[in-house]
């Protein structure tokens, strides 16, 4: 396994596709949350609106360091 190897680093475009792939599911995880408790969409209470917003900014931030290229992290 590679990511056990003594010499393995994260590198910019790793974090960043990691930071995107958690932001994606934790916004995904929230609207699958809401269809399971039978509520419309527009029953997002303001602890959800602050967790998308979060996942949109880790998006965004992971975003930015993919085209950064595999320099260490």
């Amino acid at each position: 396994m590679r990511f056990f190897r003594n010499d393995f680093t994260f590198t910019k475009r790793l974090l960043g596709w990691l930071m995107v792939l958690g932001g994606v599911g934790g916004f995904a995880s929230i609207m699958v949350l809401n269809i399971l408790r039978h509520k419309p969409i527009a029953e997002i209470g303001p602890a959800q609106q602050l967790v998308f917003a979060l996942c949109v900014v880790v998006v965004l931030i992971g975003a930015t360091l993919i085209p950064l290229g595999n320099s260490p992290a």
